[in-house]
C-alpha cells in the first residue's frame, strides 16, 4: 500500500555517519548538505500547534532551500510574467473615452455642432494602449506549456521532502527531490496539469461572476458557489500530491479521498489556512513598508512556509484514516500467521 516503506528511518540507524570534509559544492548552499540533523524522537511527538513552531524553527534552512528549489524548478513562470508585463507589447494611440467614437461619427455624418465639437475636444483625447505582439504571444505560450511540465513535478518533489520532515525522517534534499520525481513522474505530470486547469477555471469563474455580481440572482449564486468550490479545492490540494507520494492510487481515488480528508480534517485544515492568510498579510505589510524585501520574500520563504503548513496539517489526517488502519490490519494478519505456524509446528 505504501510506496516508501522500504526507506530507512532515523531510529534504524545504529550510529551516525562519520563527518568528513567535503569540497565546495553549490548544491550544499542551495539545497542543504546531506546529513542527519533531526531528533529521532520527533517521529513520535504529537503534531500539535506548539510542535509546529519547534519543527519550523529547526527546519528553517530547509524551507529556504525548498523555496529556492521551487522557484528555480518553475522558471517558466518568469516567461509568463515577462509576456504579461507589457515589455514585449507594442503601443498605439486610442481614445481615452468611450464617447469619442459616437461624437466622431456624429461630426463625420454632418451632425456636428459647437456643442458636439466642444464635447469631442474633451472626450477625443488619445492615450497609448498596449497590444499583444507575436513575440509576446510566443513567449506566453512557451512559458505556459513549460509550466505544465515543471509545476506538478516540482510540487511532487518538494511535497516528498516536506512529508519526511513532518514525519521526523532523515532528509537528503537534492537526492530526495530527484528520487520522488522519478518514482512519480506520470502522476506528477497528470496532477500538475489538472491542478493548473482546475485552479485557472475556478479563478476565472470567480472573476467572471464578480464582474457581473449585480446582473441578477444567477450571478450572485454563481459567485458564491465558485468561491465555496474553490475553498474546498484549495484544501483538497493539501492531500492530492501527498497521497500520490504515499499510496498506489488512481487519480480518481486521489481526488475522492482528498475531498473526504478536506471534510474529516477540517479543524487542522482551517488552522493551516488561517496560518497561510497570516503569512500573506505579513508579506503584504512588509511589501508596503519595505518594498524590495516584500518582493523577495515569496522567492525566499513565503511559498515554502505555506506549503509546509499544508503538509503539517494534512499528514496526521492521512496517517489516522489510512496508515494506522492499514498497519493494524497488517499486524493482525502477521499475528494470525504466526499462530498458524505455531499450531502446525506443535502436532499435539
Amino acid at each position: 500500500m505504501s510506496k516508501y516503506d522500504e526507506r530507512p528511518r532515523l531510529d534504524d540507524l545504529e550510529e551516525k555517519p562519520v563527518k568528513k570534509k567535503k569540497k565546495f559544492n553549490i548544491f550544499d548552499i542551495l539545497y542543504g548538505k546531506d546529513k542527519v540533523e533531526d531528533d529521532p524522537g520527533d517521529r513520535d511527538a504529537p503534531r500539535n500547534f506548539a510542535f509546529f513552531f519547534k519543527l519550523t524553527g529547526r527546519n528553517m534552512r530547509r524551507l529556504f532551500s525548498l523555496n529556492l528549489l521551487l522557484v528555480f524548478a518553475n522558471f517558466p513562470i518568469f516567461l509568463v510574467l515577462l509576456a504579461t508585463s507589457q515589455n514585449l507589447h507594442d503601443t498605439a494611440l486610442a481614445p481615452a473615452s468611450a464617447l469619442a467614437a459616437p461624437l466622431y461619427g456624429a461630426s463625420y455624418f454632418g451632425a456636428a455642432s459647437p456643442a458636439s465639437a466642444a464635447m469631442f475636444g474633451l472626450h477625443g483625447v488619445t492615450t497609448p494602449v498596449a497590444y499583444w505582439t507575436p513575440l509576446a504571444l510566443t513567449v506566453l505560450i512557451v512559458g505556459l506549456v513549460l509550466l505544465l511540465f515543471t509545476f506538478g513535478l516540482s510540487v511532487i518533489g518538494v511535497t516528498y521532502i516536506m512529508r519526511n520532515i513532518v514525519r521526523g525522517e532523515m532528509v537528503f534534499m537534492w537526492q530526495d527531490f530527484i528520487y520522488a520525481i522519478k518514482r512519480n513522474l506520470k502522476q506528477g505530470l497528470i496532477l500538475g496539469f489538472l491542478d493548473f486547469l482546475f485552479t485557472f477555471l475556478l479563478c476565472y469563474d470567480i472573476y467572471f461572476f464578480y464582474l457581473n455580481f449585480g446582473g441578477g440572482t444567477w450571478s450572485v449564486v454563481g459567485f458564491w458557489a465558485s468561491l465555496v468550490i474553490f475553498f474546498f479545492y484549495f484544501i483538497m490540494r493539501f492531500y492530492t500530491y501527498l497521497q500520490a507520494l504515499t499510496f498506489d492510487l488512481t487519480i480518481k481515488k486521489i481526488f475522492k479521498n482528498s475531498l473526504i480528508f478536506a471534510i474529516l480534517g477540517m479543524k487542522r485544515n482551517l488552522m493551516a489556512l488561517l496560518g497561510m492568510i497570516c503569512v500573506l498579510i505579513l508579506n503584504l505589510m512588509i511589501l508596503q513598508v519595505l518594498t524590495p524585501v516584500g518582493i523577495l520574500l515569496p522567492l525566499l520563504i513565503t511559498v515554502a512556509l505555506m506549503t509546509f503548513m499544508a503538509n503539517y496539517a494534512a499528514w496526521p489526517v492521512v496517517k489516522r484514516f489510512m496508515i494506522d488502519p492499514y498497519e493494524k490490519a497488517r499486524s493482525a494478519e502477521e499475528e494470525e500467521d504466526e499462530e498458524d505456524g505455531d499450531a502446525e509446528a506443535d502436532p499435539a
